[in-house]
């Protein structure tokens, strides 16, 4: 059995660099992803690359410095998957009052 087999993460800023490559490392030991990203065609580029390798993957477009992107990313991830394991915050955001 692979490490994270049968859990949930969520990566933000997953879809390129340091987010990116968590994601398919998460991935390759098991784990369901969810990408969150402003940049939707890496997000699914990524998303890709996970599935094509066996992994499961799905993204959303997530600004993580909007309190409803944060909420709503949260409500997807639990609605897709029934649970939630991991969260790797990887992308930078500034809440800045009501969003």
């Amino acid at each position: 059995m692979s490490r994270f087999e049968g859990q949930v993460a969520i990566i933000t800023g997953g879809a390129l660099g340091i987010g990116g490559a968590t994601a398919r490392k998460l991935a390759s030991e098991g784990a369901s992803i969810f990408i969150a990203d402003i940049d939707d065609a890496a997000a699914a580029a990524n998303a890709g690359r996970i599935e094509q390798a066996g992994g499961t993957a799905e993204t959303s477009h997530i600004d993580v410095s909007r309190s409803k992107d944060i909420a709503r990313m949260v409500n997807e991830a639990v609605d897709l998957y029934g649970r939630l394991d991991i969260l790797v915050q990887n992308a930078f955001g500034v809440l800045t009052g009501e969003s």
